[in-house]
C-alpha cells in the first residue's frame, strides 16, 4: 500500500533514504543510473519517495534552464516509478506524476507536442490509479506545469484556468508556490493591478513562514520580481520604488549574475517612469551589455526597444536610427520568437525610412514583448520538498 498522508514518520524515513540514493545516482550518466535503479532494489533505490525525488529535481531544473537535466531526471523518475513494489494502481499513480514532469522538462526543451502528448498521458494513468490514495503526493503539481505549457502555447486565459482549478481543487493548495505562479499569469495576460492584489496577499502569507523559518529564500526571491515586474507594467512606478531596495538584496544574497541584472533593469524602469531619463538611459545601456555579455539576445533586445521608445519620446531619431541598425542582426537569432522577429524586421525598416513616432516605437516594445514575455516574472517557482 503506498503511504498515507497520515503517516508522516514513515514518509519523512522514506525521503531521507531517497536523497542518499541520489546522492549514489546523481553523478551518473543516465545508462548508469537506469542500471543501478533496476539492479538494486534497497530500500530508497526503488520507492516512490526516489521518483517524486527526481521529479522535483526535474522542475528545479526547468526552472533554472537546465533542460537537458530536467528531461534525464524525469526519465529516471519515469523509469523507477516503473519499478515501485506497492502495486499496480500506485504505480499508475506515481508514473502519471513522472510522466507530467516528463511533459514540463519537453514544453521547456520546445517540443510542445510532445508535451502535449505527455501529460495527456500523466492524467490518464494518474486516472487509472484513481484506486489508489495519492498518498504525499502534491495532486495540484502537475496542473500547474501544465499551466505551464498552455502559457508557453499563448494559451494564458486556459492556463489561468488550471491554475483556478487547483485553488479550487483543495483548500491546502492555497500556498505561495500557486499565488506566485498565477500572479505571473495575471501579469502577461494584462491584469497587472490583478496581479498586484494577488501577490501582495502572497507576501503576507510569506510573512508567517518567514517567522518559522519554512520559506526558501529562492521563494522569496521569485515573489519580489513579479510583485515589481506586476507594478511596473500596471505603471505604478511610484510603489515600485519603494520595493527594490529588498529585491537588490534579495538578489545579491541569493540570485544569479542574470537576477541581478534584471533588478538593475528593473531599476532603469522605475527611474523611466519617474521621469529621470538620463538616469534610465544610462541605466538602460548597461542593462543591454550585460545581457548581451550573457547571451540573452531577447532580453537584449527588449532593452533596446524600451531605450528606443525613450529616445523616441525626447524626439532623438538619429539615436532611433541607430538602435534598429545594432538591433538588424538579430532578426535572424534564434532566441527570439518568430512573431518577434518579423516585429523586429519591421522596427528596423520604419526606423531606417524615419517611420517612427513616438507612440508607434512605445508600440513596437509592448508588441515584441507580447511575443515572449517579460523575461523577469518568475511562473514556475519551485520550493524545497518538506523532510
Amino acid at each position: 500500500m503506498p503511504p498515507t498522508e497520515e503517516d508522516e514518520a514513515g514518509i519523512r524515513t522514506a525521503r531521507r533514504l531517497a536523497c542518499q540514493s541520489w546522492e549514489r545516482l546523481r553523478s551518473l550518466p543516465l545508462r548508469e543510473q537506469t542500471a543501478l535503479v533496476e539492479s538494486e532494489a534497497e530500500a530508497g533505490m526503488r520507492s516512490w519517495a526516489l521518483a517524486e525525488l527526481l521529479c522535483h529535481e526535474s522542475a528545479r531544473a526547468t526552472a533554472d534552464g537546465r533542460t537537458q537535466e530536467a528531461l534525464r531526471q524525469a526519465r529516471l523518475a519515469l523509469r523507477v516509478a516503473g519499478l515501485a513494489p506497492e502495486g499496480p494502481s500506485w504505480r499508475a499513480r506515481l508514473e502519471g506524476y513522472a510522466w507530467g514532469h516528463l511533459a514540463n522538462a519537453l514544453r521547456s526543451a520546445g517540443a510542445l507536442n510532445e508535451s502535449e502528448e505527455g501529460f495527456r498521458r500523466a492524467e490518464k494513468l494518474w486516472m487509472e490509479g484513481a484506486v489508489s490514495h495519492p498518498g504525499p503526493l502534491d495532486n495540484s503539481r502537475v496542473l500547474r506545469l501544465e499551466a505551464l505549457l498552455r502559457r508557453a502555447q499563448g494559451r494564458l486565459q486556459e492556463g489561468l484556468e488550471l491554475l483556478d482549478r487547483v485553488r479550487h481543487f483543495s483548500p491546502t493548495v492555497e500556498t505561495p508556490v500557486l499565488q506566485i505562479q498565477r500572479g505571473a499569469f495575471l501579469v502577461e495576460a494584462g491584469r497587472c493591478d490583478e496581479a498586484v492584489e494577488e501577490l501582495r496577499r502572497t507576501t503576507v502569507l510569506l510573512q508567517g513562514r518567514l517567522k518559522a523559518d519554512r520559506c526558501s529564500p529562492r521563494l522569496r526571491l521569485d515573489l519580489a520580481f513579479n510583485l515589481a515586474v506586476s507594478l511596473d507594467h500596471a505603471g505604478r512606478h511610484a510603489e515600485l520604488e519603494p520595493t527594490l531596495g529588498d529585491l537588490t538584496e534579495l538578489a545579491a544574497a541569493h540570485g544569479t549574475d542574470v537576477d541581478r541584472t534584471r533588478v538593475r533593469w528593473l531599476a532603469a524602469r522605475a527611474a523611466a517612469g519617474a521621469g529621470r531619463t538620463r538616469e534610465a538611459l544610462a541605466a538602460l545601456g548597461a542593462v543591454r551589455s550585460a545581457l548581451a555579455g550573457h547571451g540573452l539576445d531577447y532580453d537584449a533586445v527588449l532593452v533596446t526597444l524600451e531605450t528606443a521608445a525613450l529616445h523616441a519620446a525626447h524626439g532623438d531619431t538619429a539615436e532611433v536610427k541607430e538602435l534598429a541598425r545594432g538591433l538588424a542582426p538579430l532578426t535572424q537569432s534564434a532566441a527570439v520568437p518568430r512573431g518577434g522577429q518579423a516585429t523586429l524586421k519591421l522596427f528596423c525598416r520604419m526606423a531606417e525610412k524615419d517611420g517612427l513616432t513616438p507612440e508607434s516605437t512605445r508600440r513596437f516594445g509592448e508588441d515584441f514583448r507580447r511575443t515572449g514575455g517579460d523575461p523577469s516574472l518568475r511562473p514556475e517557482p519551485w520550493p524545497e520538498l518538506e523532510d
